[in-house]
């Protein structure tokens, strides 16, 4: 299902995150190893291996009935959200201390 497995690219990685952006919008509806597989294309014991590695960097969590994503990429959410809020105070602080103007000011 790879859109793309250009020269430079890592197709483990790619992988990896096809799976994560086929999981995400699934949180309340966990979902098993073979729709998994039907829909990235891949066999079941691929599929496994993939979701396998992401539990045990906590990006995955298998329940009673398949798969979801962990709340751990909501946390690098947040964590990428604050830093970018953080890196725009400060360019407007400096942008206000050396030229005396505020942001609303042009």
């Amino acid at each position: 299902m790879s859109e793309q497995n250009g020269e430079g690219l890592v197709g483990t990685v790619v992988e990896a995150l096809e799976l994560i952006d086929f999981l995400s919008g699934k949180q309340w509806e966990p979902t098993k190893n073979k729709d998994i597989s039907a829909a990235l294309g891949w066999n079941p014991a691929k599929t496994t291996r993939m979701l396998k590695t992401l539990e045990s960097k906590g990006y995955a969590e298998q329940t009673g009935d398949g798969w979801r994503l962990s709340p751990k990429l909501v946390r690098l959410a947040i964590d990428y959200m604050e830093s970018s809020r953080d890196a725009a105070k400060d360019w407007h602080d400096f942008f206000t201390r050396f030229t005396g103007m505020s942001r609303n000011r042009f």
